[in-house]
C-alpha cells in the first residue's frame, strides 16, 4: 500500500509547510513515506547511468551520421564544379584593401596562405595563379612596423608573375633590413609591373646604380620625406628606359630628388608640386591624356604656355596654374576654389578661350559663395556632369552650401544642361543634405531639366531618415541616384578619384 495514501495530502502540506511537531500515529506513517521515496532514488540512480550511456551512444552514432552526411553531401557541391580559373577569380576578392593592410603582419592566417591550405584542389588552384601573389606590401613607416620576413617575401616571388611592389622605406627604422629586402625585390625587377616606393636615404644607392631595366613596369609612385636633404643625392635615372611606364605620380612637398623620366611616353602624371624643374618636365608630355598638379607655391615661369595636345583630364589646386596650360582636348576639369580667389576666376575663362575645348566634365572643390558659383558655372555652358567637393562645417549658418543652393531650380535653370550631379565631403559635420535632396527634387520634377543621375558621398554624419526615404522616393521615380555610406578611408579613394588622383596604391 502507499503509504502516501495514509496521509491525507492536506495534512502532509501543513506539516511540510509549518515547523508543526507531527503526532505520534503520524510518525511510522511519515517514515514510510522516505522509505518508499529512497528506494525510487535507488531504482532512478542505477538505471540513469544505463540511459546515460545509451544516450551517449546515440548522440555519437548522429555525430558520426552527420559528419558522414556532411562529407558525402560535400561531393555534390557545384563549387566542386567550378571551373579552376573562376575559383581563381573569386581568390582574388578576398583581398583585404591595401588601406587596411599597413602596419600589419602578414601571417598564413591571410590571403592567399589560408586559401593554400583548405585542400588539395584549392592548394594547386592558388599555386597556378600567380595573380594571387603578385601584390607584396613592406611598410616600414608605421610606429611599430612587422615586415614579412625574407623567406616568406622570396616565395611570393617565386609564386608570381607580374609583380606589384608596395616598399616604404624610413630613415627611422633599421637601415641594413630595408637595404636587404629591397635588394632581394630588384633581383626581380623585371618582373615589376606597378611600383609604389617611398624614398629613404639608405635605398636610394640601390636604385642609383640599378643597371637592369624595368621592362614591364606601367606604374610609378615615388614620395620621399621633405626634411631629408636630397640636393647631394645622384640623379635617380633607373626609370629612364622603362619602355612601358605612362602613369607616374611624383609627391612630395619639399626637397627636389633630382631624376630622368621618360615622360614623352607618359599617358598620365601626377605632381604635388610644379618646382620649375617639372615645368620644363611636362614640356616634354606631349603623349599626357591625364594630369594632376597640387602645387603649394606658383610658378616662377609665369610666360611659359605648355600646350598638351592629347590632355583630356586636368586637376590643378590652383587656379593661376591653368595660366600655363592650352589643352584643346580637354574634356574634365578639377579645380581647387576659394572664396579670396575671387578675382582670379578670370583665369578659368582664359583658359578655356585659349584651349578652344569643350568641357564634359568639372569638379570644384573648396567653399564658396553663390556669386562664384554662378559665374563659374555661366563660363561652362557645355558641361553635362559637375561634382561637388567639399569640407564641411559645424556652424548652423555654414551647413549649406552655396553651390547647391545656386542650382536648386527658382525662377531661372542654371545650367539646364547637367545630366549628372555628384556631391561629396571630404570632412565635417552638420551638413544639410536636406538641401541637396531639395536641388534634386527641383531639377528632376522640374521638367526643364536634362538630369537623370546622381550620387551623394557621406561625410561623418549620415543623412537623417527622413531625407533618405525622400531620395528613395527620387530612385523609385526614375532617378539614377547612389547614395554611399562610406568609411573614411573608402571615402577618400572616391574624392581622389573624382580629382583625378591616382587610387591603384590606396
Amino acid at each position: 500500500m502507499n503509504p502516501f495514501k495514509r496521509i491525507p495530502d492536506a495534512r502532509l502540506e501543513t506539516l511540510n509547510k509549518s515547523n508543526e511537531s507531527p503526532e505520534e500515529s503520524e510518525l511510522g506513517l511519515i517514515h514510510s513515506v522516505i522509505s518508499c521515496a529512497d528506494a525510487r532514488i535507488a531504482f532512478l540512480d542505477n538505471e540513469i547511468p544505463k540511459i546515460r550511456a545509451k544516450l551517449m551512444k546515440f548522440e555519437e552514432e548522429r555525430a558520426s551520421l552527420i559528419d558522414h552526411r556532411q562529407r558525402n553531401q560535400a561531393i555534390l557541391s557545384p563549387l566542386r564544379r567550378l571551373p579552376p580559373e573562376l575559383l581563381g577569380d573569386i581568390f582574388s576578392w578576398t583581398f583585404s584593401p591595401l588601406a587596411e593592410s599597413w602596419g600589419r603582419h602578414e601571417s598564413m592566417a591571410d590571403t592567399p596562405w589560408v586559401l593554400s591550405h583548405v585542400c588539395r584542389r584549392w592548394r594547386d588552384i592558388c599555386l597556378s595563379t600567380p595573380s594571387l601573389w603578385a601584390c607584396i606590401l613592406i611598410d616600414y613607416t608605421a610606429s611599430s612596423p612587422r615586415i614579412p620576413t625574407l623567406p616568406l617575401v622570396n616565395t611570393r616571388l617565386q609564386r608570381a608573375q607580374r609583380l606589384k611592389i608596395h616598399f616604404y622605406a624610413s630613415d627611422k627604422s633599421e637601415h641594413l633590413p630595408q637595404v636587404e629586402m629591397l635588394q632581394l625585390l630588384l633581383e626581380h625587377s623585371s618582373r615589376w609591373e606597378e611600383l609604389s616606393l617611398r624614398l629613404s636615404p639608405s635605398i636610394v644607392p640601390l636604385l642609383t646604380t640599378h643597371s637592369i631595366p624595368f621592362p614591364s613596369l606601367k606604374r610609378l609612385w615615388l614620395e620621399w620625406d621633405s626634411a631629408v636633404t636630397w640636393a647631394a643625392m645622384p640623379p635617380l635615372n633607373c626609370f629612364q628606359a622603362a619602355p612601358c611606364l605612362a602613369d607616374c605620380s611624383i609627391i612630395n612637398d619639399e626637397g627636389f630628388v633630382p631624376m630622368v623620366l621618360p615622360l614623352h611616353q607618359f599617358t598620365r602624371c601626377e605632381l604635388t608640386r610644379p618646382w620649375d624643374e617639372h615645368g620644363d618636365l611636362l614640356q616634354l608630355g606631349v603623349n599626357l591624356v591625364e594630369l594632376r598638379i597640387f602645387e603649394g607655391e606658383l610658378w616662377r615661369a609665369h610666360d611659359v604656355i605648355i600646350q598638351l595636345p592629347l590632355l583630356q583630364r586636368l586637376s590643378v589646386s590652383r587656379l593661376e596654374t591653368l595660366a600655363h596650360f592650352k589643352t584643346p582636348s580637354l574634356d574634365g576639369l578639377s579645380v581647387y576654389i576659394f572664396e579670396q580667389d575671387v578675382p582670379e576666376v578670370d583665369l578659368l575663362k582664359s583658359f578655356l578661350h585659349r584651349s578652344e575645348c569643350r568641357l564634359r566634365s568639372f569638379v570644384v572643390n573648396g567653399w564658396f559663395s553663390s556669386d562664384i558659383g554662378v559665374k563659374v558655372l555661366q563660363m561652362l555652358p557645355s558641361i553635362s556632369e559637375l561634382v561637388i567637393i567639399t569640407v564641411g562645417h559645424k556652424e548652423p549658418d555654414e551647413t549649406t552650401h552655396p553651390l547647391i543652393t545656386v542650382l536648386t531650380v527658382s525662377s531661372r535653370l542654371l545650367v539646364p544642361q547637367l545630366r549628372s550631379i555628384s556631391l561629396g565631403w571630404t570632412r565635417g559635420g552638420g551638413m544639410d543634405y536636406r538641401t541637396f535632396y531639395q536641388m534634386l527634387a527641383s531639377r528632376w520634377r522640374g521638367g526643364t531639366s536634362a538630369l537623370r543621375a546622381a550620387t551623394l558621398v557621406t561625410g561623418e554624419h549620415d543623412p537623417d531618415s527622413a531625407t533618405l526615404a525622400d531620395l528613395d522616393e527620387l530612385c523609385r521615380e526614375g532617378l539614377d541616384l547612389g547614395v554611399s555610406v562610406y568609411g573614411r578611408d573608402a571615402r577618400y579613394a572616391c574624392m581622389t578619384r573624382w580629382r583625378y588622383g591616382s587610387t591603384w596604391n590606396l
